[in-house]
């Protein structure tokens, strides 16, 4: 796809602020303020439709210095990736990518795979909202993440000790599909696909990843994600650049308040006649060894 970059020369921060705010109610998808220079970007094919009405808003605010420019098609998502730098968030939290090496040193890491999501930690005010996470008590409440982006936001408070944060975006690259995986033998994995909304799309089953596997969700239009204590493996056999990776790893606690809702509601169940839900057929084989 074909974009075109509108120039706009700018006085000082809060121009490029405003000009940002008001063109992004036009098709624009991504701006970028550089020194005396707000950068605005939209696709070729629709520019011609508002083309009159973003010259109105310039002219509104005095902007007689502006110039459209054409750019020829990219693969923009790895031009972002390339030039996605690590975050490091008061010393304290690192916000980076799978190809950034790790900083145990840290008390928590966010590794996300940007793409052109918003939320890398770049913007100032999420910078903030992590730093204020570090020291706020989160720990066993709910929260809401709307417009979350790369959900970078909603993985803090998670780390932090939350007991649930509900995110929610309407961008085709952060309306994922989420894949818990539980480690079992080799590259065998316990998982489930959920939508963005958690709505299950798969039964629960036993797989032995291969570089097909889940490729109707891989070759979506939102990333597929893998989390849990089986999802690290499967990062080489998966499609490179098709699979986001997040270094959560279920705990007991988060079923605190599904427990609690479960008391309030009356649901109990009878432990002494209680039968787990095993994936696979418990199979008893006759011992060789011969004891009498």
């Amino acid at each position: 796809m074909d974009y075109v970059e509108l120039n706009i020369a700018v006085s000082d921060s809060e121009t490029a602020e405003i000009l940002t705010a008001e063109l992004s109610e036009l098709p624009f998808e991504s701006f970028v303020a550089e020194r005396g220079t707000l950068k605005a970007y939209i696709p070729q094919s629709r520019l011609v439709d508002c083309k009159e009405d973003a010259d109105e808003i310039l002219r509104r605010y005095g902007i007689t210095d502006s110039r459209y420019v054409q750019i020829e098609a990219q693969n923009w998502n790895a031009l972002w990736e390339s030039n996605f730098e690590p975050v490091d968030v008061d010393g304290r939290a690192m916000i980076r990518a799978p190809f950034h090496p790790a900083r145990p040193d840290c008390d928590f890491e966010i590794v996300i795979m940007p793409k052109m999501s918003f939320g890398t930690g770049h913007h100032a005010t999420t910078h903030m909202m992590v730093a204020m996470l570090l020291d706020a008590d989160v720990a066993g409440r709910r929260g809401l993440d709307m417009g979350c982006g790369t959900g970078v936001l909603a993985i803090a408070a998670v780390k932090r000790g939350a007991a649930a944060v509900d995110a929610v975006d309407i961008d085709d690259f952060a309306s994922a599909c989420l894949c818990p995986m539980i480690d079992a033998r080799r590259m065998e994995v316990y998982a489930q696909v959920f939508d963005g909304r958690l709505r299950p799309l798969t039964e629960v089953a036993a797989s032995v990843v291969t570089p097909d596997s889940f490729s109707e969700f891989v070759s979506g239009p939102g990333e597929f994600v893998i989390f849990g204590g089986g999802a690290a493996k499967c990062l080489d056999v998966l499609p490179k650049g098709c699979v986001k990776w997040v270094d959560v790893t279920p705990s007991a606690r988060g079923l605190v308040t599904p427990a609690q809702e479960a008391f309030d509601a009356g649901r109990f169940e009878d432990i002494a006649y209680f039968e787990p839900f095993y994936l696979k057929d418990f199979v008893v084989t006759e011992s060789k060894k011969k004891f009498f």
